[in-house]
């Protein structure tokens, strides 16, 4: 549920919560007007003109001072583009309205602009533009008003009128809705018809609405067809209501379910009988059917050869016979039904199968259940009830109500173990048994469940005893859909093929396109229909993707090693995903993406040897995907496996800097330094020795390849372009530090960054020539020629085309893609070097949001932002916000990246600097030494940052006033810039003025 909340300014911002996660919040109902505030202007922050917008902002304070930080309004906390979306937001609209803490609802034709002197006047000057407000005749605002416990109605004027209980006598009068419906009385004990009544009179803007908008009143789940009409919408929606048939996966509770029917039928009607049949197999329905005709008094039921079949059906079917309700329970077997059997003692069927002999009666009426779609339409069609999964609610209720000692047992313990079952019956109940038996706590068994999957299958493989279930049908979960395994081999050899290659990948967003082709069209679709009829895999919204129950993908893996097969199925997987993973070029961005968690999820299988020339392809793949979509993080295991299987092949190599280097050389031996392999590795190659600062062979190297590249290949060719870049960066390299904290002054030194300069300039206009100018790698280029200029202090050009980039990347890649939001970044160090503070704190504090809801809180550009906006924050002497942000950055990287990575000792010397600034010198020199250290020992004394360490040690140093020590540490800093950097580079100069204005101070003192 995406929900909205107040920022500084007037700015409302949204953060999405799971269902089970969702804080207290408010929610507006409120018939439309001009300029509402979507979606599309929230994520863009572009609606503040509208005039909907005032709207939003009253709401939201309104819901503050109501001691809530959160809200929902309609027009802009859904997605309407995205039709799942909108499916599941109005499947879920009555329970979201339901579970508001307050609702608010703004009446925009009741005016309250005339006032009178007390209050029965004042409400007499509104009271009948309230009766007559078209707020009561719309569809949506019926659940609206039903639904949440507080209703507080507010006018044009934003007003209180009141609430649903000060106001319940003209609301009911209005509506026709009674009392005690008002008042919150469980709507399920009105009838359908008198709940379709109060909908009767009200209007929906699109037809379908009318039948949409009445889910939540009879708490029913279906799929949004618009463009189908009012009339066919609304039949879905009787359907649905008025089903004789429950199709639905084996454990949801079906019995249970027709059960219930059967008792409530039998107290709410005395007169009708009710009959249950066991349809698992014939020698059970044949003995129901004796049992039957013996109540029933039928003569000659029990002679040798009578058909009891035909007996029940023609005594059923006599008008005069009293009531009858008749339950077929688990009528999975089609073949029982639509063809013949065979023979049975006693027990003849025709030719047609059992359907043919159902009685027919105005009198009666026939419930089936059972586990399979296909079979529930052959015998009920077009009444077909699918159950849903149970709500977290009643599986929590369920799971109290069967654990024989409550008090030992913790609410998240509960939510967590049915989150865990899925929230199915009855894995919960199998659940329950186990834990009564064994005396343990639901956070033992939780533990139980989270183990490797073959001691989950064991688990859920343990008997149980359930009253709810026949005698003979002790099954545990595993068991029981293994029945419908069995079923389904028979029937369909292909579906079992999909159902063993989908356990080998990931369960959820499956494209069809993606399973093993069949030998037709026909049969494939035939097979993806039987998965879908028995429940286990179920079709988004979207064309052609699927999900597979979680514990269905459980037991078919069990199942599947049983066997000996889930090797085999995993290297089919693998070999599948790398006939169909498309290379990572951009425009096949969406193709790959859709394949990423499937690939991942085979590849970490473990089942497939490592050596395996499909799996290290789709290895690659997948690493090189990862890295194009900017996650780094992800990328490199992958990547770091491929590199070590092949340097284990080879045999020959220790890291990858040295195997680039060996393969160059044999490369250039055998095919010669211009081959188009040569020259592809050596560009690789550059940016290891980049990495590790050495700045002179990474140059040398690069310099050579370029100049080979612009001979052979020309200067439009894709390696001779990332040549030329890598070129750039290692100008620019050279004479700036990479290190957070002094870039904005190294930024105002040139050093090369006028060669740098040039060669961005030149690949950028070959590739808006080649590529186009919204090219990603065109705006790369672009982002480069900006950053030159940020590096000479050109700031307004830099700004220009910074702009520029950010503009197009929001629209070709979107404003949440990493590389959007880091060009965004930069943005907010042009202004901060501008001096415009305040700009660049709204920006980076913008980034920092979006980073954390698209990447999460420890993606590393998230800290990254978080390290940008800390240092925005001490150049307005915000000390306190720079030390939270640098704390926070700190513990982050420390956690996940340890205390000697790069990223972390920079996120040390950051908070050094916001210490220092706030005089806590003891604090910044334990920092500071903490820093320098840990950098000699990771990358050496010599390496630009661990320099930059040793000048900020003795600055601080300098700050306690221990001169000597901080004179002496400058002093080596000074002779190691001089013999690294050189005696004319930035960095070098100023830590010689410092030295040499720290001796004259000592001179002058003396």
């Amino acid at each position: 549920m995406r929900l909205l909340t107040l920022e500084k300014h007037g700015n409302v911002a949204w953060a999405e919560f799971n269902r089970d996660e969702t804080p207290p919040y408010a929610i507006l109902s409120h018939r439309w007007g001009i300029e509402e505030v979507s979606f599309l202007d929230l994520v863009n922050r572009s609606g503040k003109s509208k005039v909907g917008y005032h709207k939003i902002v009253f709401y939201g304070e309104q819901a503050a001072l109501d001691g809530l930080q959160y809200f929902w309004v309609d027009t802009c906390c859904i997605d309407k583009r995205n039709i799942t979306e909108l499916t599941e937001a109005i499947n879920s609209m009555f329970r979201w309205y339901r579970n508001a803490t307050k609702c608010y609802v703004y009446l925009s034709d009741v005016s309250t602009s005339t006032r009178g002197p007390n209050v029965e006047i004042f409400r007499s000057t509104w009271e009948p533009e309230f009766r007559s407000s078209k707020w009561f005749t719309r569809g949506w605002t019926l659940q609206e008003l039903l639904a949440p416990v507080s209703v507080i109605f507010y006018s044009s004027q934003y007003e209180r009128l009141g609430d649903k209980h000060s106001l319940i006598g003209p609301i009911h009068e209005i509506t026709g809705i009674p009392r005690m419906a008002l008042d919150g009385h469980p709507l399920d004990t009105f009838s359908v018809t008198e709940r379709m009544a109060w909908a009767s009179k009200r209007q929906t803007t699109e037809e379908e609405d009318s039948a949409y908008c009445l889910l939540g009143i009879f708490s029913i789940f279906m799929p949004l067809i618009y463009g189908e009409g009012r009339e066919n919408a609304l039949r879905w929606l009787e359907r649905e209501v008025d089903g004789v048939s429950a199709a639905c996966l084996g454990g949801i509770g079906k019995t249970q379910l027709a059960l219930k029917l059967a008792y409530r039928t039998q107290a709410k009607y005395k007169n009708c009988s009710v009959f249950w049949i066991p349809a698992t197999d014939m020698d059970s329905l044949h003995q129901a059917y004796q049992d039957i005709a013996e109540q029933l008094g039928i003569a000659g039921w029990d002679e040798e050869k009578a058909d009891v079949k035909k007996l029940v059906q023609a005594h059923l079917s006599q008008a005069e016979t009293r009531p009858w309700l008749l339950v077929f329970d688990n009528a999975d077997e089609m073949g029982m039904w639509i063809r013949t059997p065979g023979s049975e003692p006693g027990f003849t069927p025709g030719p047609g199968g059992l359907k043919e002999y159902l009685p027919k009666s105005k009198q009666g009426c026939i419930v089936f259940t059972t586990r399979d779609k296909k079979t529930a339409i052959k015998l009920t069609a077009p009444n077909v009830i699918e159950l849903p999964e149970m709500e977290e609610d009643g599986a929590i209720q369920l799971l109290q109500k069967s654990v024989v000692n409550p008090g030992l047992h913790v609410e998240q313990h509960a939510k967590a173990l049915v989150r865990e079952l899925t929230y199915l019956p009855l894995a919960i109940v199998q659940a329950v048994a186990y834990i009564n038996e064994n005396s343990m706590a639901l956070a033992d068994y939780l533990s139980l469940l989270r183990e490797q999957e073959e001691a989950v299958i064991e688990l859920l493989s343990e008997a149980f005893e359930d009253d709810w279930r026949y005698p003979w049908m002790k099954n545990p979960v595993a068991t029981t859909w293994l029945i419908s395994f069995e079923q389904i081999r028979r029937r369909d050899a292909l579906a079992a093929d999909y159902l063993s290659f989908i356990a080998c990948i990931d369960r959820k967003d499956i494209p069809q396109s993606l399973l093993p082709a069949g030998s037709s069209r026909r049969q494939e679709l035939e097979a993806i229909g039987t998965l879908r009829a028995y429940s286990f895999i179920t079709r988004r919204e979207q064309a052609a993707v699927f999900d597979l129950h979680r514990l269905v993908h459980l037991a078919t893996r069990s199942w599947l090693r049983e066997e000996g097969e889930l090797s085999h199925w995993t290297k089919v997987a693998i070999t599948r995903l790398d006939d169909v993973f498309p290379n990572n070029e951009y425009q096949k961005r969406a193709q790959w993406r859709i394949l990423l968690q499937h690939a991942s999820y085979a590849l970490q299988s473990g089942l497939v040897s490592p050596n395996d020339n499909r799996k290290l392809s789709l290895a690659c793949k997948y690493g090189m995907s990862m890295f194009k979509d900017g996650r780094y993080s992800e990328a490199e295991a992958p990547l770091q496996e491929v590199v070590q299987v092949r340097e284990s092949m080879l045999g020959l190599f220790q890291d990858a800097e040295e195997l680039g280097i060996q393969v160059i050389e044999a490369r250039r031996r055998l095919l010669g330094s211009y081959h188009l392999d040569v020259l592809t590795v050596a560009a690789k190659i550059v940016l290891l020795h980049a990495v590790q600062g050495k700045w002179n062979e990474a140059e040398r190297l690069e310099e050579q390849t370029t100049r080979h590249c612009l001979q052979v290949l020309g200067a439009e060719h894709a390696v001779t372009l990332e040549c030329i870049q890598n070129l750039a960066i290692t100008y620019m390299r050279q004479d700036t530090l990479i290190s957070m904290f002094d870039l904005a002054w190294a930024y105002k030194e040139q050093g090369r960054c006028n060669d740098a300069e040039k060669l961005d300039a030149q690949v950028m206009e070959i590739r808006i020539k080649v590529l186009g100018k919204e090219h990603p790698d065109t705006l790369e280029s672009m982002a480069m020629v900006a950053k030159a200029y940020m590096h000479q202090g050109r700031w307004n050009e830099a700004e220009e085309i910074t702009m520029r980039v950010v503009d197009a990347s929001s629209r070709v890649l979107g404003t949440d893609h990493l590389a959007t939001l880091r060009k965004m970044s930069w943005l907010g160090l042009i202004y901060s070097s501008q001096g415009r503070l305040q700009e660049a704190e709204d920006l980076a504090f913008r980034v920092v949001e979006m980073t954390k809801r698209t990447l999460g809180k420890e993606h590393p550009d998230t800290l990254e932002s978080m390290t940008d906006l800390a240092s925005t924050y001490r150049k307005l002497d915000r000390w306190q916000d720079a030390e939270a942000l640098d704390v926070e950055v700190m513990q982050a990287r420390k956690t996940k990246l340890g205390l000697e990575h790069p990223n972390t000792l920079i996120s040390i010397a950051s908070l050094a600097l916001t210490y220092r600034g706030q005089g806590r010198w003891k604090e910044a020199e334990e920092l500071g030494v903490i820093a320098m250290e840990t950098r000699k020992k990771v990358l050496g004394e010599e390496h630009p940052d661990t320099l930059i360490s040793m000048s900020t040690l003795a600055i601080i140093w300098k700050g306690q006033g221990h001169n000597e020590e901080a004179v002496k540490l400058m002093n080596k800093c000074v002779q190691l810039r001089t013999q690294i950097l050189g005696p004319s580079h930035h960095l070098t100069l100023s830590s010689m003025k410092a030295l040499n204005d720290w001796k004259l101070e000592s001179l002058d003192i003396a």
